[in-house]
């Protein structure tokens, strides 16, 4: 018979041999948890040539943690970024224990370029830009809202950002991400597009949405992850991806790594 209470031991209690009653009140004293303590009192009560052993439970580990182990005993991770977005999503996906390192460069690229091209131009280029040690991992990565192939960038003030979202409302745009995964010599570099589509908004809408100050510091004046939600009718393709970061991407990106997060 096996009873579980909340306290790090689980009790079990076996049917005894000849000349085992004694062994019961050494490992009762044994006991250092008072509910524990109070179980074994009351099997002895009722039932005194009852053995009892305690066992302590082993702390149970989630996937995250397991994750987590397999992460860091292969490669150091750079997260070469300061967004807070970009760092939430790599903690979502199992990886918890990474470097902040915010490249210093201009995002310039050249004339000519497919709004993949442009991204992953940028990606390559903050990830150069990132001193690192041989055995780190670095990941970089630049994100660009386009409407008709045209770059909307962070706006610079609250008049930019509405006329940004009154060019938005009730069109398709695309949200382009370009990742850069580099280790040592080897270097890996891919971009994911997700079409957006927002909803006819009222000019009295999107004032109130830039009041409240979330425009300010995104590409394309909006948030999908907060209150700019309100704003999207609909998304064909990865979610976390118009948050900054494509998740599923990365994985395989760090998979060719030596990176696993799903085991």
């Amino acid at each position: 018979m096996h009873t579980n209470i909340n306290s790090p031991y689980s009790i079990h209690h076996h049917a005894p041999k000849e000349k085992r009653a004694n062994k019961s009140s050494v490992l009762f004293q044994a006991a250092p948890h008072n509910g524990t303590k109070a179980i074994v009192r009351r099997c002895l009560y009722y039932c005194p040539s009852f053995v009892v052993c305690l066992q302590k439970k082993a702390p149970a580990h989630g996937a995250a943690e397991k994750a987590h182990r397999q992460v860091t005993d292969m490669a150091r991770i750079v997260l070469a970024s300061g967004s807070p977005r970009r760092q939430e999503l790599l903690r979502r996906m199992g990886i918890t224990d990474f470097t902040v390192r915010v490249p210093e460069v201009e995002e310039y690229f050249p004339a000519g370029l497919t709004p993949e091209e442009t991204v992953c131009y940028i990606s390559r280029e903050k990830s150069q830009a990132v001193a690192s040690d041989a055995d780190e991992i670095v990941i970089t990565a630049d994100t660009m809202v386009f409407l008709d192939d045209k770059k909307l960038g962070k706006p610079a003030d609250e008049a930019e950002a509405l006329q940004m979202l009154t060019a938005l409302q009730g069109r398709r745009h695309t949200v382009c991400t370009g990742v850069t995964v580099r280790q040592g010599e080897k270097s890996l570099t891919r971009a994911q597009h997700t079409d957006v589509y927002f909803h006819p908004a009222t000019q009295r809408e999107l004032k109130a949405y830039i009041a409240g100050g979330e425009p300010m510091d995104k590409a394309g004046a909006y948030g999908v992850q907060g209150q700019g939600a309100l704003l999207v009718e609909r998304i064909d393709g990865d979610f976390f991806n118009v948050m900054g970061l494509p998740v599923v991407l990365l994985a395989e990106m760090l998979g060719e790594f030596g990176i696993q997060l799903l085991g």
